[in-house]
């Protein structure tokens, strides 16, 4: 998947106006995301995207453990929004991403997840 095709399809699942709108949530969504601590799950995945859309995964700092209340506070904080909307934010970033990987990565991704976060990654 290209960069374009991230952002298009981000757009589109979270119905954003434009794509100026989706790369902002992109980086912030996975920026956060790259905090998580996933035994290298992460880094593995991320080797699969676009170099540009790597780079907003591994911006984050140290990995730490938080749990998904927390990422959409973290969410909600970054953008300015509602809690509903850093739901929608997630859901719709970290879909794409999980799209974005093969079926192998995607299921050691997901496996890897705190269980109140793979409603994000496996939305469809």
């Amino acid at each position: 998947m290209q960069s374009e095709e991230f952002l298009t399809q981000v757009q589109n699942r979270a119905a954003l106006a434009d794509r100026d709108q989706a790369a902002k949530i992109s980086h912030a969504v996975l920026n956060i995301f790259g905090q998580l601590r996933l035994a290298g799950e992460i880094d593995d995945a991320a080797a699969q995207l676009p170099k540009d859309i790597e780079q907003m995964l591994r911006q984050g700092g140290e990995p730490e453990k938080f749990d998904a209340d927390e990422f959409l506070a973290r969410i909600q904080s970054r953008l300015n929004i509602a809690k509903d909307e850093a739901d929608v934010a997630a859901t719709a970033v970290l879909s794409t991403f999980s799209a974005a990987v093969t079926e192998g990565q995607r299921v050691n991704l997901v496996n890897q997840l705190p269980n109140d976060f793979s409603r994000f990654a496996t939305a469809k």
